[in-house]
């Protein structure tokens, strides 16, 4: 059996009409709160006694929680911090540093950003002086 264009073979019926209605925009939101739609630099701390820092990318975020693509792949579990600049001026940065837990890890193509969904825990608005 040949699947549609651009489909890949072995769907189920469901699974090939989920996938057609995705594609054409027509899926039913599954999530259970709005989120909005944003492209915001993040940094995140996967340990507090490890200095390391990843950068990432937010896509959209929820108080709830967020996704974003980074160069890293935590484990699904993970507790982990983050912060994310709002607003830079001059004189100063308005950021929210989070807490969070890793609920969710979208392996990409080798050499490909991956894509990380977590849920907030704790956070707090930030006003950082940079003069």
């Amino acid at each position: 059996m040949c699947a549609p264009h651009g489909m890949p073979s072995g769907l189920s019926p469901e699974q090939t009409t989920r996938a057609n209605a995705i594609m054409l925009g027509k899926q039913r939101e599954q999530r259970a709160a709005y989120r909005s739609l944003v492209r915001l630099p993040v940094t995140i701390k996967t340990s507090p006694s490890d200095p390391t820092e990843h950068v990432g990318l937010l896509m959209d975020l929820h108080r709830r929680g967020i996704f974003f693509y980074s160069d890293f792949m935590p484990r699904h579990g993970a507790h982990v911090e983050f912060l994310i600049v709002l607003r830079r001026t001059q004189r100063k940065a308005i950021s929210v540093a989070c807490q969070g837990k890793v609920v969710r890890v979208e392996e990409a193509a080798p050499g490909a950003a991956i894509g990380i969904a977590l849920s907030v825990e704790n956070y707090k608005l930030v006003s950082t002086s940079l003069s």
